[in-house]
């Protein structure tokens, strides 16, 4: 076990237990479904979702990884899941993809400023923030017409301000994949 001035992690069994279940909730189809899973790596909670929501009570999460699937194939992480994971504070909130690639943004060993979330949103939803996710898709494919398209850039977008800023606010951010 790591300790640091979050408490203790057992690293190791946590991402044992992080890989199985997101290898678990990529198979599952026209819903999100989610998952509490402790810093000790056991599986507090497994919680069905809807068609693009899944929820659940913020006791749980408080120090405790949520992950959940996008069954939409966007691999970010929303400014909800990012204000929600902040409000309940929890240690960890991922996300995970049908293909099984996943984002992760957890608590670092130092002070937090719990305005990311908040900061984020206004980051996202300014107009100049849009119009570049139209530009870079433009440039990228030759137009912006094609929502799945500007959703890509958008993912990209989103995962490239909080890998830019994570660690300015005492958070850590990471993307990578499971392999089967």
């Amino acid at each position: 076990m790591r300790r640091g001035d979050i408490g203790m992690i057992n690293e190791e069994k946590a991402s044992e237990t992080l890989r199985s279940v997101e290898l678990s909730l990529a198979t599952v189809q026209g819903r999100e479904d989610g998952a509490v899973v402790g810093r000790d790596g056991a599986v507090l909670l497994y919680q069905r979702g809807e068609e693009d929501k899944v929820s659940v009570d913020g006791r749980l999460i408080k120090d405790n990884i949520f992950t959940h699937l996008h069954h939409n194939g966007m691999c970010n992480l929303s400014d909800g899941d990012v204000i929600s994971f902040i409000k309940d504070d929890g240690y960890e909130v991922r996300v995970v993809t049908p293909d099984g690639h996943f984002v992760s943004l957890k608590r670092g060993n130092g002070a937090i400023n719990t305005s990311l979330g908040e900061d984020m949103l206004k980051a996202c939803r300014d107009r100049k923030f849009v119009k570049e996710i139209i530009r870079r898709t433009k440039e990228k494919y030759g137009r912006a017409e094609d929502d799945s398209l500007i959703n890509k850039e958008l993912e990209n977008a989103m995962n490239e301000w909080l890998s830019n800023n994570a660690v300015k606010y005492g958070y850590i951010f990471t993307q990578g994949r499971h392999e089967p």
